[in-house]
């Protein structure tokens, strides 16, 4: 978790979204690394994979993951800088 906030706190400018979910685990999210160096694996998680770990972060208003009329797909559309 302190990957991500860090991730959208750091790393994630609004001007890239709507992103890609893929993208966002290549180009943000693997810049970040456990205490003893090893990157981070979703699959360890109790999230698996990336669209959970989004989902869960929608649910909680962290950011708006949805489906815009234009993808046929969820893609991350905006992130809530104010959420604490």
């Amino acid at each position: 978790m302190e990957a991500f906030n860090r991730c959208i706190i750091e790393t994630l400018n609004d001007s890239e979204l709507p992103l890609e979910p893929s993208d966002f685990l290549k180009r943000h999210f693997s810049e970040f690394h456990m205490q003893d160096g090893s990157p981070i694996d979703l699959k360890c998680s109790s999230f698996k994979k990336i669209g959970k770990l989004l989902e869960s972060m929608d649910k909680i208003d962290v950011l708006d993951y949805g489906q815009p009329k234009t993808f046929t797909h969820k893609v991350i559309c905006k992130i809530n800088r104010k959420h604490d």
